[in-house]
């Protein structure tokens, strides 16, 4: 950091934010920034716990500014005392990554590729289909 002296800095999740926010700060960074995600200290017990939260906690305090994902986790983080209200920010209606919408509105042949693939999976056709996203691990909220 102190050779490349870089206007700034973006780290995400507890342990970039525990190492290079504190690194940023040591050395000066004029902007650094934590992008929140997600509290995975959440789903954790004990010392576990207590340690996520101390490295969230300390991320959250080397950033200038902690980017939310959502609303809902901007509020999280406020309640948990990780940051005050003026230094989060949630970019429009949130997401890190953005979602063209667009892309999953229904076509005939979106409708049709749908309706073979329950056919295939022996799905009734009102029945409702649900999906998931992520690491299927405890901290997901998905028991082992």
């Amino acid at each position: 950091m102190r050779a490349l002296r870089p206007t700034i800095t973006n780290v995400g999740t507890p342990k970039a934010g525990l190492l290079g926010g504190c690194a940023a700060w040591l050395t000066g960074v004029p902007h650094r920034c934590y992008t929140l995600r997600g509290l995975r200290f959440e789903t954790s017990t004990g010392v576990r716990r207590r340690i996520l939260a101390f490295a969230e906690r300390m991320a959250c305090y080397f950033a200038h500014r902690i980017i939310c994902v959502s609303q809902s986790l901007r509020e999280k983080a406020i309640v948990y005392g990780l940051a005050s209200p003026e230094r989060t920010v949630v970019f429009g209606a949130g997401s890190s990554n953005g979602v063209d919408a667009s892309r999953f509105e229904p076509t005939p042949e979106r409708t049709k590729l749908a309706a073979e693939l329950r056919f295939g999976l022996g799905i009734p056709p009102q029945a409702p289909v649900l999906g998931f996203v992520g690491r299927l691990t405890r901290d997901k909220g998905i028991p082992s």
